[in-house]
């Protein structure tokens, strides 16, 4: 009986079967940007145990199937990871320690400045003692008992930008949505969604005041759209129909410049825009 006692004691502890989902959701909650994307290692894991315990700060997200390991092979999982960091570098990235594939992970190629571990202790005790109670405990690919988080601050993304000599970073600011649409259209790219209004966040990395324009690759979905970029530019997109706008003569000044993007008609007709890509071509001017 008294050999019983230790595992009983530590199966009311387990913060997670095995993964401690919970406690991943409450530290995004408190510890990231609103609307921050997280890349998660397990694809899985976004559609299901952290829909369940979602959080109500950030936006779990996948690049393509990656299970098993000859799927992960076949799509070439690393280098759909490095794309979608390239895509959103403010990007957190969840990652499952310990596991086999962590050689082919993201975290060589994709410099995190910070993170955060979770670790399932009694869990783990469970497992060595040989009395866990799910086969998930023992899983020798992925061992979800330890995880980590990978994360940026906007300075350290700032930073690394300018260290790898780029003159401006593109992000998406306060009011932007997200979904993946692969179950409705079987399509894997990673949307951001327009509603009623929301900000781009473009940083000048140089001294000089600049003018660039402006590339945004998008649809609207179940009908027509109409955005406006403040008072430079509108354009009208369709239903599913790929479509980029592009938006001349968008001034930078040094530092970050905030744009917003709007639809007016957005409360009566309540169509998305889902942004596919945003890409910036930069001109210098004579003015400082």
């Amino acid at each position: 009986m008294a050999c019983t006692v230790p595992p009983a004691i530590a199966a009311t502890r387990i913060t997670g079967k095995p993964t401690p989902f919970k406690q991943i959701a409450e530290w995004c909650d408190s510890n990231l940007p609103p609307r921050t994307m997280v890349l998660v290692e397990r694809w899985f894991d976004p559609w299901n145990e952290l829909r369940v315990h979602n959080s109500t700060n950030v936006y779990f997200a996948f690049t393509v199937p990656s299970e098993p390991q000859e799927t992960f092979e076949r799509n070439n999982w690393p280098a759909t990871a490095v794309r979608f960091f390239e895509q959103f570098p403010d990007a957190a990235y969840l990652e499952y320690t310990q596991s086999d594939r962590a050689r082919l992970g993201v975290v060589s190629n994709v410099p995190f400045a910070r993170r955060a571990v979770f670790t399932n202790e009694a869990g783990i005790r469970l497992a060595k003692w040989g009395v866990a109670f799910r086969d998930d405990f023992y899983d020798p690919a992925t061992n979800r008992l330890i995880t980590t988080i990978f994360y940026n601050t906007r300075d350290d993304v700032l930073e690394r930008a300018r260290a790898r000599g780029q003159a401006t970073v593109v992000l998406y600011g306060p009011g932007w949505g997200y979904t993946k649409l692969w179950q409705q259209l079987g399509d894997f790219r990673d949307w951001r969604i327009l509603e009623d209004k929301a900000e781009l966040e473009i940083y000048n990395l140089t001294d000089t005041t600049n003018t660039a324009t402006l590339y945004i690759n998008g649809m609207a979905l179940n009908g027509g759209k109409r955005v406006r970029f403040g008072a430079l530019s509108q354009a009208d997109y369709y239903n599913q129909t790929l479509a980029t706008w592009r938006i001349e003569a968008v001034p930078l000044a040094p530092g970050l410049n905030r744009f917003t993007l709007t639809d007016d008609l957005y409360r009566l007709s309540k169509i998305p825009l889902l942004v596919d890509r945003i890409e910036l071509g930069v001109s210098p001017t004579n003015s400082k």
